[in-house]
């Protein structure tokens, strides 16, 4: 008899277990994903690199007005940042220039980018960058290289981290369709099209920086060439991208931008919520 009264009780007791571990593993995984939400957020920072079009102006009644730039020739001024259904930031855009800094919370997650200032976040993103977990983020825009319009325009996501990117370092990025051949302070190396790589960099003194493409028969052919000094406490983005002007008389161009190698503290802010009209 008593036998059979613990053969009863056993299943029960076990069933018991299942249900307080069950019970655990859900707190564990609660508390895991709250990790994950306080998390603080990082810079998203953007650099949309091209030639301008040319500048051109037209005479109506004896008094000279710019004309305006052909549509897809200049990225938007302006872009609105999608950081959730609701929720959206603003940066302004410049060719050459990075943006200002853009505070996204940590996580993998798709960062869609509507052009114009206060964009429908319901509408189709001119792009969507794809986000790693924590990084701070520097994202390069290009323009297409079949149809030569920001309309069809291409990006490239790069970690932003001084730590891995810090002081004396260079980030070499090649975003054209070409073999690039580089040789930096007596150390040369290809690049292929759409690959970056971080190395020693310069210094105050300068060292030879020297950047040849390859033509459509292997030719490499020199496009910059010039002296890259770095102060102390910097570090430099070198680009190559396309040079996709009227009638270039290069294939391709290079921009250096140094800055330092500290980036601001994200401030403590609310959150702004609400699309266009908000």
């Amino acid at each position: 008899m008593r036998f059979d009264v613990l053969k009863r009780i056993k299943p029960e007791r076990s069933l018991m277990g299942a249900l307080l571990l069950g019970l655990v593993l859900s707190v564990g995984a609660g508390g895991e994903e709250s990790d994950k939400d306080k998390r603080p957020p990082r810079w998203v920072r953007i650099l949309a690199v091209g030639d301008s079009p040319p500048y051109r102006q037209e005479f109506r009644d004896g008094v000279a007005h710019q004309v305006k730039a052909p549509p897809g020739s200049v990225p938007p001024r302006e872009v609105t940042v999608a950081l959730d259904e609701e929720t959206s930031k603003e940066a302004g855009l410049r060719l050459g220039a990075i943006s200002s800094p853009l505070a996204v919370p940590a996580g993998a997650r798709p960062l869609p980018i509507f052009p114009g200032k206060g964009a429908d976040l319901s509408s189709k993103p001119w792009q969507r960058l794809n986000l790693p977990e924590e990084e701070h983020v520097l994202a390069i825009f290009w323009r297409g290289h079949n149809q030569k319009t920001w309309d069809d325009a291409r990006h490239l996501v790069l970690p932003d981290d001084p730590a891995d990117f810090g002081a004396g370092k260079v980030r070499l990025v090649n975003v054209t369709p070409y073999r690039v051949a580089i040789a930096l302070d007596g150390k040369k190396f290809d690049l292929k099209p759409g690959v970056s790589m971080v190395r020693a960099g310069g210094n105050a003194k300068g060292v030879e920086l020297r950047v040849a493409v390859a033509d459509q028969e292997g030719r490499l052919r020199t496009i910059y060439s010039s002296s890259l000094v770095q102060n102390r406490g910097e570090r430099a983005n070198i680009v190559i991208y396309r040079a996709d002007g009227e009638s270039p008389r290069r294939p391709a161009k290079v921009l250096l931008h140094r800055e330092s190698a500290r980036l601001p503290p994200i401030p403590v802010e609310k959150e702004e919520r609400g699309g266009p009209g908000s």
